[in-house]
């Protein structure tokens, strides 16, 4: 039997095709609470305090022709390389392209 995602779950996977410090770091894809598709982005970051985290970005899910194309639903422009929702504003410094291993995760 195939495992089937319910309603809230997510799934990250890392980008291995980021080239730029403005490409997040990882994907994340998913069911939101009402069953509809999502996915997002997360980028590894670090504070003042050099405190390692993550920050990340979701929507929902749009087929990926009407994501880049140019019609009246707004989201046109609306994502960052390679198809992922661009990061908020806030605290925007790059990670330096560390590995992220158990121990770096914030929670």
């Amino acid at each position: 039997m195939a495992y089937e995602k319910k309603p809230g779950d997510i799934s990250i996977f890392k980008n291995d095709r980021k080239e730029k410090d403005t490409q997040p770091d990882y994907k994340v894809l998913g069911l939101g609470l009402d069953g509809q598709k999502i996915r997002g982005a997360l980028w590894l970051k670090t504070d003042r305090n050099g405190n390692k985290f993550m920050a990340g970005r979701i929507e929902h899910d749009v087929p990926r022709d009407d994501f880049r194309s140019n019609d009246a639903s707004g989201v046109s422009g609306r994502g960052g390389g390679g198809g992922y929702p661009q990061s908020g504003g806030g605290n925007n410094r790059s990670s330096g392209g560390y590995d992220l291993d158990d121990s770096d995760i914030p929670f």
